[in-house]
């Protein structure tokens, strides 16, 4: 169960970028404490493969108050380093190989904890027939909406918005990365957590993997790199 304050500070980061569509939030490392940091630990698969580092979910939980403190510590000074994602590689149907990226734990907790700072923000740009890597969101509900719309006329009132599957790989190919990552973070000017969202992105290769072949670490970038996020900022 999300606790109280976890709530409230997303609840009020929610209300100000809803208030104020234009506003660049400054501070936002005001609201990492432990409490924030522990539901961000307890929303982390436990039954994940394991990163470079080799740490299971059991081995860090076994000084979760020392190391969840350290990560605080560490997130809010700006001594915190994405340590490198581990490479692994998956049969394809076609007889190719699917490459997945594999944080570290500590790494998929630090991801989670920055991901309920950025959502309450970017949730308010999206418009209601947006589905993808949304809170509480699934493809059932897309298929679900289309249906819906097709069934009630007129199905052009339904069917006005339209998805885009960009390969994350072509964009920061062709635009640039630093174009990339100031067109999505634009309004986060709090610098410890742009310094996060920089190093989780470098970290995740996305020459060589589609951007939802892992979803642990796209969740935390779906809600800020995604695309439709940038569409409904400049329609």
């Amino acid at each position: 169960m999300k606790p109280e304050s976890v709530s409230t500070k997303q609840e009020r980061i929610a209300e100000l970028a809803r208030m104020n569509p234009a506003m660049a939030f400054t501070s936002l490392n005001q609201y990492l404490d432990y409490e924030w940091l522990h539901y961000a630990w307890a929303q982390t698969r436990k039954d994940g493969a394991v990163g470079v580092d080799g740490q299971t979910a059991e081995e860090y939980a076994a000084k979760l108050e020392q190391n969840l403190l350290s990560l605080i510590d560490r997130i809010k000074s700006g001594r915190y380093q994405a340590p490198p994602v581990r490479r692994h590689y998956i049969a394809k149907s076609d007889g190719g190989q699917r490459g997945l990226g594999i944080p570290c734990f500590e790494d998929k907790v630090a991801q989670r904890a920055v991901s309920m700072l950025l959502e309450p923000i970017y949730e308010q740009d999206f418009m209601d027939c947006s589905y993808g890597f949304r809170p509480r969101r699934n493809a059932h509900q897309a298929v679900q909406a289309v249906r819906n719309g097709i069934m009630k006329p007129p199905a052009s009132d339904y069917l006005s918005c339209v998805f885009l599957e960009i390969s994350m790989s072509d964009l920061v190919s062709k635009v640039g990365f630093g174009s990339v990552f100031l067109l999505h973070f634009s309004n986060i000017l709090s610098g410890m957590v742009l310094v996060q969202i920089a190093e989780m992105i470098e970290e995740f290769d996305f020459s060589r993997t589609p951007y939802w072949a892992d979803r642990t670490a796209f969740q935390t970038l779906g809600v800020a790199v995604s695309l439709r996020s940038s569409v409904a900022r400049l329609n």
